[in-house]
């Protein structure tokens, strides 16, 4: 058979165990006695004249292992992969390739190692596709359409003699593993048949709701003191010192500012002026169009309608550019006033420019934005934060997302750090108690959820809503939810991950049982939480119409999944990967 390539024949294939060679071809050589000699002889002298442990690291070099398969195979594969994806994909999405690993894994090396691994595995199931059945798939690839009348035939015969020729033997070899790797999943992960009543059921777990009784409680009566000494501060405090008390960078700043909102109150504004700025500006008080007639612009408002919202505006448009020009003037000071170490002249000068003074200490957060509290927000355009500015630099003039107009001045920079024990001993006497309160709540709530369990249907809301409920601090609300939906099981630790979630229609019983899950968020001011939550009716979905062979598609497709999990951890345990 002629090489898909090229015309060339390819070498014939080494004779089968047990079976004469064939007689076109060439004969095997194999090394004398006196060659081999004179080999092991150069080996020898070479380490005597150079060191022997050098020479012998060459002959005795370990072979390097990826993943229990050697590194030189693992890479030969994933070349071939990388060829195969210049060839025949040379156009496709980078993260969606077609013969390679994608580029977000993140060791390359050890995918390939486990493909190999998975082909032998099959392989040694017998799944590794030969003979006439390799040759089926073979053509099968060839023929694959590319577009222009081309196949992958032309694309891989086009690059013969190249730098990214794909030889037959490489190419098969590629076809079989990965035909094995497939037929590997598809024999353990196979999905069952799914007979279309079954959407009966799904549609069941997909519309049908229940109207469900959710109340939070709280723990605080609970909440146990804790000493200011208690011999545990110190521990708690180290424990959660880098993740709960930690300080970001900061700086202090003293920033001269105008106020927008002052001087435009003071600016005489007459009717004409604000009716002529109206008039400029009239779009800015239509109404926003009609959804059903989005063609149809509204007419604005009448002047008299928006007669004050017109001067709130105005006032404002003219107080920020009578801000601008007083920072302005203030700024060609800027010169003698920048650089000094001592604030004293540039707050002097602040207050003989009838300028206001506010001194902030600013928390680097948000990348590029400074927050200056209630003058607003400003774009870092002078790094503020970096570290090319020291303490006495004086920025330009800057407009804030209020409108107001400022100038910084860079006061002394604040390192991130720690705040100490004696800042935050409060706060971990309450992370504390809260702590110490945890295990005789979960005790106290499932003693109160066996007790309304007891009652019947509506006991949950009915006790919230009493006096018992007020020393809980009971929280009520009524929700339909699907009957699908999960709840956050109740974690054994205070700090642990949520059990085994409680399932809705587990609990949907005419018993109307009352269950315990985790409050959503579990902590409040350093307060546990929990929630009871008990079902008190059914809501089906419509039973007409039913899309069943979606519904049956679905189930089927839950059903590979799950085998497919199955396997994937069989694949594990055999491969002993993690």
């Amino acid at each position: 058979m002629l090489s898909p390539m090229t015309d060339r024949q390819p070498p014939s294939p080494a004779p089968a165990q047990g079976q004469p060679a064939s007689p076109e071809a060439a004969p095997e050589r194999h090394l004398t006695f006196g060659q081999q000699l004179f080999i092991w002889s150069m080996v020898i002298i070479v380490g005597v004249v150079f060191g022997i442990g050098a020479s012998f690291s060459l002959v005795f070099v370990p072979t390097v292992k990826v993943a229990g398969v050697a590194e030189g195979e693992v890479i030969y594969r994933m070349q071939l992969a990388d060829r195969l994806e210049r060839v025949l994909n040379p156009h496709g999405h980078p993260l969606r390739p077609l013969f390679r690993h994608p580029p977000t894994l993140e060791n390359q090396l050890e995918a390939y190692a486990i493909d190999l691994r998975l082909s032998r595995l099959a392989e040694s199931r017998g799944l590794l596709p030969k003979g006439e059945a390799l040759d089926r798939l073979e053509s099968e690839f060839l023929a694959t359409p590319l577009g222009n009348n081309r196949t992958y035939r032309d694309a891989l015969r086009e690059h013969v003699g190249g730098p990214q020729e794909i030889s037959r033997q490489d190419l098969r070899r590629f076809l079989a593993e990965r035909a094995a790797r497939q037929a590997l999943v598809a024999r353990a992960a196979i999905a069952p048949a799914v007979p279309l009543a079954i959407a009966d059921e799904v549609v069941i777990m997909r519309g049908d709701r229940a109207g469900i009784y959710d109340v939070t409680i709280s723990g605080a009566h609970l909440v146990p003191t804790v000493a200011p000494d208690d011999p545990e501060i110190p521990a708690v405090y180290e424990r959660l010192r880098t993740t709960r008390f930690a300080t970001p960078p900061a700086v202090a700043v003293a920033v001269a500012w105008a106020d927008r909102d002052e001087l435009g109150a003071q600016l005489a504004i007459s009717d004409a002026e604000a009716e002529a700025w109206y008039a400029a500006h009239q779009q800015e008080f239509a109404p926003k169009p009609d959804p059903a007639k989005p063609d149809e612009q509204p007419a604005p408002k009448p002047f008299a309608e928006v007669k004050d919202e017109v001067f709130a505006k105005l006032r404002a448009e003219r107080g920020s550019r009578e801000a601008q020009r007083r920072i302005e003037d203030f700024n060609r000071r800027g010169e003698e006033l920048e650089n000094e170490r001592d604030g004293a002249r540039f707050r002097a000068a602040v207050a003989e420019a009838g300028l206001k003074l506010a001194e902030l200490t600013i928390v680097d957060r948000t990348p590029g934005t400074i927050d200056l509290g209630e003058l607003g927000t400003c774009k870092d355009l002078m790094r503020l934060f970096g570290r090319e500015h020291e303490p006495g630099f004086l920025s330009e003039p800057i407009a804030t997302s209020k409108g107001h107009w400022a100038m910084l001045r860079l006061e002394r920079r604040i390192e991130a750090g720690f705040r100490s024990l004696d800042e935050v001993r409060e706060e971990v006497r309450r992370y504390l108690a809260g702590r110490r309160a945890w295990e005789r709540l979960i005790a106290e709530a499932t003693r109160l959820r066996d007790e309304l369990t007891t009652q019947g249907e509506d006991a949950v809301s009915k006790w919230a809503r009493s006096e018992a409920g007020k020393v809980w601090q009971a929280d009520v609300q009524a929700r339909s939810v699907p009957l699908m939906m999960r709840f956050p099981g109740v974690p054994s630790d205070p700090d642990g991950t949520a059990s085994e979630p409680v399932l809705v229609a587990a609990v949907a019983q005419p018993s109307r049982p009352v269950f315990l899950a985790a409050a959503e968020p579990l902590w409040k001011d350093d307060v546990p939480r929990l929630r009871l939550l008990q079902v008190y009716s059914i809501d089906t979905a419509p039973r007409d119409r039913l899309p069943r062979v979606a519904f049956a598609r679905q189930v089927r497709s839950w059903s590979e999944r799950y085998g497919e999990v199955l396997l994937d951890r069989e694949l594990q345990a055999k491969l002993g990967m993690r």
